[in-house]
């Protein structure tokens, strides 16, 4: 009986001691993701609850990040600002839940997310979460109702993902605006951004739909709970619109839906709404790498509209003198191909469009192929997008893009390939994606990877940030997050 004993208490300490390694490697250890884009979190909740006194605070996405100059709104104002804005992929809700200590008498709360299915709604991704709060989980306290439950599921794969870095003695690649060392101490990024970068000068994954069906129901009950605790504290809540580019704008955005979408979020939300969605819908010059990502003079023009917006519903009389650059002109685009041609062509259909060449689908050549790589070329053009069912039909279990499309980074744009949504559908039997691209800005990813083989894994080059980037880091596949290996060594 005694030995039976011992076998149970010996098989257990086998199975908790690796998960309390585990644990103790998420949450006892020093920071590693301090130089991510999400690491700014920690200096974005310092100032926001240490600043004493009245404030403005900007709660919402990376489009706040990206697209505020809040050294010119307490100019105006007279009163400090907090840029409380950082990653989509985060949620609109843990940006509320967190930002609650920090709210107090006399505060200006302007709310304004992403025009997004996803940010207009409770989405929570636990993972970039934790990876957000690590070196300061006392945020986690803050995060209300079923996330936190979430938080602790997830904590086993942070903590395996952590223990890595440790043990390695690496930390997670960071680079360009993506680099948290950019954050100055509003919480705006300053990276320079001189002009529109994306390959076709928006981002065909993440289309703007100014309509009520936008909005989940359930995020407009809980704005609401919001505003009522703000409230409480004495501060006053408004709705603000983030930019917004224009090409993005779906087919069903019309003058009348916008009108539609406004009276909506006014006769459903319990605080005022401050200016017009019209206001902030801007003309592709002034973005930099998404729809909702402003470049320096994007940066300007909308913090103008902001302030105007906020002198008048603050009752403030004072004129905004600020002088706004000419748009840049959006970079010229060569689609033509002068070098070899790409013997993997001819397993793909195509079309052309204003950016290169799309592919549609594959041969009946293409469908009888287990491994295929993406052509960089096709009859004297580039390829340039991936399109949707594009490999459906085949047997494809592993697909390649080459590293020959970061060529274009320096002499074109920074993300020159696109991998449309829905490109994955009718692809079950794909298992690997092997991408031979440093820079995770090269290849735009879809929102989603549905269609593909459950134990789809994605293989990057050894050190790039695909895993903790702003582009890759948000995908998911199937509600899962995406696995990398960086097992890819590049020369």
């Amino acid at each position: 009986m005694k030995k039976n004993i011992i076998r149970i208490i010996a098989a257990l300490l086998v199975l908790i001691m690796p998960l309390g390694i585990l644990v103790l490697a998420a949450y006892a250890t020093p920071s590693v993701y301090d130089a991510t884009f999400v690491g700014a979190l920690d200096e974005k909740f310092d100032r926001l609850t240490s600043l004493e006194g009245k404030k403005i605070v900007i709660v919402g996405g990376s489009s706040a990040a990206f697209g505020i100059d809040s050294a010119m709104i307490e100019k105006y104002t007279g009163l400090p600002v907090v840029n409380f804005g950082l990653y989509a992929a985060l949620g609109t809700k843990i940006m509320m839940d967190i930002s609650r200590p920090g709210i107090g008498a006399g505060d200006v709360v302007v709310l304004a997310p992403e025009m997004d299915p996803q940010t207009l709604s409770l989405y929570f991704n636990s993972d970039s979460a934790l990876t957000a709060m690590d070196g300061n989980f006392s945020m986690a306290r803050y995060i209300r109702g079923d996330n936190k439950l979430s938080l602790l599921g997830a904590t086993w794969r942070f903590g395996a993902e952590k223990l890595q870095y440790l043990l390695t003695d690496t930390r997670p690649a960071a680079s360009g605006a993506y680099d948290s060392s950019y954050f100055n101490e509003y919480g705006d990024l300053t990276y320079p951004r001189a002009e529109n970068v994306m390959g076709m000068y928006y981002d065909p994954n993440t289309p703007i739909d100014l309509r009520a069906e936008t909005v989940d129901a359930e995020f407009i009950d809980y704005v609401n709970e919001y505003i009522r605790y703000c409230e409480k504290q004495g501060a006053t809540v408004y709705f603000g619109f983030c930019p917004m580019n224009e090409m993005a704008l779906t087919e069903e955005t019309t003058a009348e839906s916008i009108s539609a979408f406004e009276k909506f979020l006014a006769d459903s939300l319990t605080c005022p709404i401050l200016g017009s969605a019209s206001d902030h819908i801007y003309t592709a010059e002034y973005f930099y790498d998404s729809n909702f990502h402003c470049n320096d003079v994007g940066v300007k023009l909308h913090t103008v509209a902001l302030v105007k917006e906020l002198l008048l519903a603050l009752g403030i009389p004072a004129f905004v003198k600020e002088e706004i650059p000419e748009a840049p002109a959006l970079p010229d685009i060569d689609i033509r191909y002068f070098g070899d041609a790409d013997e993997n062509a001819v397993y793909f259909t195509y079309e052309m469009t204003d950016f290169g060449y799309r592919i549609t689908g594959l041969t009946e050549l293409g469908k009888q192929q287990k491994t295929l790589t993406m052509p960089i070329c096709y009859e004297g053009y580039r390829v340039s997008l991936l399109g949707a069912n594009a490999l459906s039909g085949g047997i494809c279990e592993k697909f390649i893009i080459p590293a020959a499309f970061e060529q274009f980074i320096s002499e074109v744009t920074s993300s020159m390939m696109t991998i449309e949504n829905d490109a994955f559908i009718g692809a079950s039997a794909l298992k690997e994606l092997w991408i031979y691209n440093r820079h995770e800005a090269t290849v735009m990813p879809p929102v989603s990877f549905e269609g593909v083989h459950k134990d789809f894994v994605v293989h990057v080059p050894d050190g790039s940030s695909y895993g903790e980037g702003y582009f890759w880091g948000e995908r998911k596949l199937n509600g899962v997050n995406l696995v990398f290996i960086q097992d890819i060594i590049m020369e």
